[in-house]
């Protein structure tokens, strides 16, 4: 029985990579630029095994490229079962 696949590439790629993060995808990531921050974040684009992470309230100019295996990108909820504190996106800070 012959399936109907309109994409074979995407097919594939996800077959093959199967790395489970698909774009709008929310996640908490390390800032490359300032290693100590934790921030909320998006996956933007999966290419391979390669995610585009845009961190959520800057441009699009800081995003990053990393590994799907990075130890920099975490699940939502790690920071606060770490006890790490965890960046809001730019003014969303807290209000007194």
């Amino acid at each position: 029985m012959k399936q109907n696949i309109p994409d074979w590439k995407e097919y594939l790629m996800k077959r093959l990579v199967g790395h489970g993060y698909s774009p709008n995808m929310k996640l908490e990531a390390v800032d490359l630029m300032e290693p100590r921050l934790v921030c909320v974040a998006t996956v933007k684009r999966c290419v391979g095994r390669l995610l585009l992470i845009h961190f959520d309230g800057w441009e699009d100019e800081f995003d990053q490229w990393v590994d799907h295996q990075s130890p920099d990108i975490y699940p939502i909820g790690w920071c606060e079962l770490m006890g790490y504190q965890l960046q809001s996106p730019p003014g969303l800070g807290k209000h007194h």
